[in-house]
């Protein structure tokens, strides 16, 4: 969103942005929304419903840009993101545009976000299941000219094949907002002030879930202030 603003403020360029939202708006840049014309089939394989509904968003996200093509509309590039499927059919739409593929996670039954848990055991439903929901993905890597992903472990997720497509650019840390202050001093709800003199063990996350971690993150707890008892844990 940040590059699309960038590249919109100036009158140059036109920059359109497809997105299911309809509460979410970029200056200067054209949003166009989307729905699915359905939900996967009740009846669908198990293991085809994460594919059926990429495919019902994809061809939706289509006929937008086939509404762009018909306008007269060429784009000089498309990014997009493969997980829901919005970008399957765009070299079908735009052949000769080239299309960058955000490469953020690949599924895959071990080493990635399933398998770390041992209270949550894998069996071969599951393993299955994760080999057809990177459907959509394969498609992506396919068709599209290069791939972007945030850090090499992104990369270095998806099929070796298609690491030479893929290219690493980091998403960026804001220096101005995120650097040390050796002044620092943060007072808790409790009255306790915390200076860079205290240890302190943050855990940041937008949702208290298995996905992010929390489960692992308190179990692991017990052990880390037994090793460092004086520790803030925020």
């Amino acid at each position: 969103k940040h590059l699309a603003a960038r590249l919109a403020a100036d009158p140059a360029n036109r920059v359109v942005f497809i997105t299911k939202r309809t509460d979410r708006d970029i200056p200067n840049v054209r949003r166009l929304s989307y729905q699915p014309s359905r939900k996967a089939r009740e009846n669908a394989h198990p293991y085809l419903v994460s594919t059926e509904n990429a495919v019902l968003h994809g061809q939706a996200a289509a006929r937008l840009l086939m509404g762009l093509r018909e306008e007269g509309f060429r784009p000089d590039v498309i990014v997009g993101h493969p997980g829901w499927g919005e970008t399957l059919f765009v070299k079908d739409v735009f052949p000769n545009t080239p299309y960058l593929n955000y490469c953020e996670f690949f599924y895959r039954a071990q080493g990635l976000d399933v398998g770390f848990d041992p209270s949550v055991p894998v069996n071969v439903d599951t393993v299955l299941r994760l080999r057809m929901r990177s459907t959509p993905l394969l498609l992506a890597l396919e068709a599209c000219d290069r791939g972007i992903a945030p850090t090499e472990w992104q990369r270095n997720s998806h099929p070796a094949p298609f690491h030479p497509k893929i290219e690493v650019i980091h998403d960026g840390v804001d220096t101005a907002q995120l650097l040390p202050d050796p002044d620092i001093r943060v007072t808790l709800a409790d009255g306790t002030v915390l200076t860079r003199e205290d240890e302190v063990l943050t855990y940041a996350v937008r949702n208290l879930e298995p996905y992010r971690g929390f489960p692992s993150f308190m179990r692991a707890l017990p052990r880390i202030l037994e090793a460092r008892p004086k520790a803030h844990v925020l």
